[in-house]
C-alpha cells in the first residue's frame, strides 16, 4: 500500500492475504543501490498470508545478500508472538557480509525488540517504535539512549520511529546520545511524503557520505539509506 487513506481503506485484504509479488517488486527498487547492510520492519517470514514463503529469504536471493537474521517484533514472552499471523510478523536484517545479531528488548510498549548488527566493528542499531502513544515512544527513546551510551563501538540507529509529533520528539535523545540526526528527505507516505518518521542516528566518529530516500511504492514508506565513509 502506498500510504493513502484510500489504499488503506481498500486494500485492507493485503494485511491478510499480501501480493505474492511484492517482496520481488521491493528487491527490484533496490538492486540498484548495491546495499551493504539492508533493515527490514514487519515483513512476512512464512505464513500462510504470504503462502508459507518468507519474504526475507527471497530478497536476501534476489539481492544475492546471504546473511540475514530475523525475529518477531514482540518480547519472547508476549502473547502476541504465539498468534499464528503475527508470529511470522518480523524485523530483518540482510547483510552482504557475515556479522554477529544481537536482540535488546525494551521495556515498555508492545513493540519491544532492538536488533543490533555488528560488522566491520561498527553496530547498526534497528528499531520500530511505538504507533499511538508519545509518551510509550518517549520512555523507549530513554532506553535506547541509555543503551547507545553504553556500546563500545562506532554505532549507527536507524527505524520507523513514528514520531507523528515531529522531530521535537528526538530532540532529548540527541543531547543526552550526543548522535547526530541525518538530514534524510520526508518518507511518509510513499505516494506523497510530508512526514519524517524513518531516521538514521550515528555516533560523532560516523562521517556521512551521502543519504537520500529511494522512490518507491511498494511500501507506505519510502526506503531511507545512508552511504558512510570508510
Amino acid at each position: 500500500m502506498n500510504g493513502s487513506w484510500r489504499h488503506y481503506l481498500t486494500k485492507q485484504w493485503r494485511y491478510l492475504w499480501a501480493p505474492i509479488f511484492n517482496a520481488g517488486k521491493i528487491a527490484k527498487s533496490l538492486i540498484k543501490e548495491e546495499i551493504d547492510v539492508l533493515c527490514l520492519a514487519e515483513v512476512d517470514t512464512g505464513s500462510i498470508r504470504n503462502r508459507f514463503f518468507s519474504q526475507v529469504k527471497k530478497i536476501s536471493f534476489l539481492l544475492n545478500m546471504p546473511y540475514f537474521t530475523s525475529a518477531p517484533k514482540y518480547h519472547p514472552k508476549s502473547f502476541f508472538k504465539f498468534i499464528p499471523l503475527l508470529r511470522k510478523h518480523h524485523d530483518a536484517i540482510v547483510s552482504r557480509l557475515d556479522g554477529k545479531n544481537v536482540k535488546h528488548y525494551l521495556s515498555f510498549g508492545t513493540k519491544k525488540l532492538m536488533q543490533e548488527f555488528i560488522v566491520n566493528n561498527i553496530s547498526i542499531f534497528t528499531v520500530h517504535l511505538s504507533l499511538l502513544s508519545k509518551n510509550i515512544r518517549k520512555k523507549q527513546l530513554k532506553e535506547i539512549g541509555e543503551i547507545m551510551n553504553k556500546c563500545p563501538r562506532s554505532h549507527i540507529l536507524c527505524g520507523d520511529f513514528n514520531i507523528f509529533y515531529g522531530l521535537d520528539e528526538v530532540k532529548s535523545f540527541i543531547k543526552e546520545t550526543g548522535m547526530q540526526l541525518v538530514d534524510l528527505p520526508a518518507s511518509f507516505p510513499s505516494y506523497k511524503p510530508n512526514r519524517h518518521l524513518d531516521l538514521f542516528f550515528v555516533s560523532p566518529d560516523i562521517n556521512i557520505k551521502k543519504s537520500g530516500v529511494i522512490r518507491t511504492e511498494s511500501s507506505d514508506h519510502l526506503p531511507v539509506w545512508i552511504e558512510i565513509k570508510d
